[in-house]
C-alpha cells in the first residue's frame, strides 16, 4: 500500500471514529399491561425541555449502545446499571433519526418513586440531571404521534405526573424522535395494541 493511500486511509478512520463519537443515543423504558403500554419518563431538571425518555451525546470511543446505556443509568440515578441494560440490548435493534439511535427495552414494573429515590451517593453530577419519574400510557402520547403539529406543545395528562411535578409537557425533541419512530414502523409493541 503506497504511503498516500494509507494517508488517506487514517484520516478516514480517524474521522469516522469522531462521527461516531459525535452520535447520541438513548433507550425507551416500557412495561406492557393488558391493552395498555406505559413508558418510564423523566422530566429534565434545571431546563425546560420537559418530560421525555433517557439518552444523550456519545463519550469518546462509546458506540451507540454504550451511550445508551451508560445515558441510562445516569439518567435513572443509577436505578438501571449499564451492565445489565448492555447485556438486554445486545439482541435489539435501533430506530435511527439522524445522528440519534433510539432503543426500546422492555423492564418489569418498578415504582416510579423508587428510581426518583434511588441513591445518589455512587453518582456525580450526571446522576442528579433528571427526575421526578413516572409511567406515562403510550396512549397519552400516541395521539402526538399519528397527528403531530409542529412547534406545538405536547402536554401530558397531569394525574399521570406526580404531585411535585415542575412541567407537564413533553421534551419536543424526544416526541420528534418518537414520531420518526412511528412513521418507520419502529415502536416494538404498536403492532401490538392497535
Amino acid at each position: 500500500m503506497s504511503r498516500r493511500i494509507l494517508f488517506l486511509f487514517l484520516i478516514f478512520l480517524s474521522w469516522q471514529s469522531q462521527s461516531i463519537a459525535e452520535n447520541s443515543a438513548g433507550i425507551v423504558l416500557y412495561m406492557s399491561t393488558g391493552d395498555e403500554v406505559y413508558l418510564l419518563l423523566a422530566d429534565h431538571k434545571g431546563s425546560k425541555r420537559g418530560w421525555g425518555a433517557f439518552g444523550g451525546r456519545a463519550e469518546s470511543g462509546e458506540n451507540p449502545m454504550e451511550t445508551a446505556a451508560r445515558e441510562t443509568e445516569e439518567e435513572t440515578r443509577g436505578f438501571f446499571k449499564k451492565e445489565e441494560l448492555l447485556k438486554k440490548l445486545k439482541s435489539k435493534t435501533p430506530f435511527i433519526d439522524d445522528d440519534f439511535f433510539m432503543y426500546f427495552l422492555e423492564i418489569d414494573f418498578v415504582p416510579a418513586q423508587r428510581v426518583t429515590n434511588n441513591d445518589l451517593s455512587a453518582g456525580g453530577k450526571d446522576y442528579r440531571e433528571r427526575g421526578p419519574f413516572a409511567w406515562i400510557p403510550y396512549s397519552d402520547i400516541k395521539k402526538y404521534l399519528t397527528s403531530p403539529v409542529k412547534g406545538q406543545r405536547h402536554y401530558i395528562d397531569k394525574n399521570f405526573l406526580p404531585k411535585k411535578a415542575k412541567r407537564d409537557y413533553f421534551w419536543k425533541t424526544w416526541i420528534d424522535n418518537m414520531v420518526g419512530a412511528y412513521k418507520s414502523q419502529s415502536i416494538p409493541w404498536d403492532k401490538k395494541i392497535q
